[in-house]
């Protein structure tokens, strides 16, 4: 029997039986609108970041390049232009490659073979027994997970329109997933670890010491939950895990606090991240107090990141959020 956790919620006591998120609704907050920017304020603010991000300038604000065409159409791709690095690809007939992914995350066969960094084995992307996320499909990192690659939002529209033989999968992953946020978090500062283990306890390793910390992953964490509420509103607690973590921050100072933390509130970067306060303005979709206002506001305020070394991964965290708190950020139904 399917349990899909679109129609039924029941974990660690919470129950929330009349979900009133956007997926049911189709309504998705404006939060710009809300403190009171004009429909055509936000468009220019939204377009203009595109514009520069996509179509600007190659050398000084672009991660977006075309590089020819085939049959069916232009070549590109996306650049995390610090490392030098492809980060992201387009797929033509997205269902299909959608499913195919899918699938190879769930069932890849096991394959071993020499790489340019020694012998690997290599498998599927999930820990089937405990519904979550491995961090990489390498068996030498089979055994924790990732805290910011959780995505309940996405797994209960894949047990909704995925592969059919792993919507159950999906549907207990969300579950899971809702539930790991609250173990992976502190229980003061709302901060997660970069890695962490199943049991939510972090993970740091030799190649990354600060993974047991709030660092550069850990920032998407707050916004997975955030928008997970904005569209099932399954799991109350995701109210009160962002008004946890919004106090943090307002704490360490609205327009100047830093981008690495212990997970019990210790500086250890103090530079302030363009891409950090993307996400904290994310977290005001889910948050009920005051000062969500006011992280909203501040992600408004804050230029487009254009620097070499903030470009990609700030950058596009702050389209992402951008669109978010616009409500441009949907979800596409599949077609009929």
């Amino acid at each position: 029997m399917i349990i899909a956790s679109q129609f039924l919620y029941i974990s660690c006591g919470q129950f929330n039986s009349d979900p009133q998120g956007a997926f049911y609704t189709g309504q998705y907050r404006n939060l710009f609108l809300e403190n009171g920017h004009s429909p055509e304020e936000i468009n220019l603010k939204i377009n203009t970041a595109f514009r520069l991000l996509f179509h600007g300038d190659s050398a000084t604000q672009r991660v977006y390049f075309e590089t020819g065409s085939n049959e069916k159409g232009p070549l590109a791709y996306v650049s995390d232009v610090l490392h030098n690095d492809v980060r992201s690809e387009g797929i033509y007939n997205y269902k299909a490659w959608a499913d195919k992914i899918l699938t190879a995350v769930r069932h890849h066969p096991i394959k071993r073979g020499m790489t340019r960094f020694g012998p690997r084995v290599v498998g599927p992307m999930v820990e089937e027994d405990k519904y979550m996320i491995r961090f990489v499909p390498d068996s030498g990192s089979w055994g924790f997970t990732d805290p910011s690659y959780h995505l309940p939002a996405f797994y209960d529209l894949w047990a909704l329109w995925g592969p059919e033989q792993d919507r159950d999968f999906w549907a207990r992953a969300a579950i899971t997933s809702r539930d790991f946020f609250h173990l992976t978090t502190h229980p003061e500062t709302g901060l997660a670890p970069d890695y962490a283990n199943f049991d939510g306890t972090p993970h740091p390793t030799q190649w990354n010491q600060r993974a047991g910390n709030f660092s550069f992953d850990a920032r998407r964490t707050q916004m997975n939950w955030a928008v997970d509420w904005s569209w099932w509103e399954k799991d109350p607690r995701q109210q009160e895990l962002s008004n946890r973590l919004q106090s943090f921050f307002a704490s360490q100072g609205i327009d100047k606090y830093g981008t690495q933390y212990t997970l019990d509130g210790q500086l250890l970067d103090s530079n302030h991240a363009k891409g950090l306060v993307a996400t904290n303005a994310v977290v005001s979709l889910a948050a009920t107090h005051p000062l969500a206002k006011e992280f909203t506001e501040a992600l408004w305020n804050t230029p487009i990141p254009l620097e070499f070394n903030e470009r990609y991964y700030d950058g596009l965290l702050y389209l992402m959020g951008m669109l978010h708190c616009s409500g441009e950020f949907r979800i596409w139904h599949p077609e009929p």
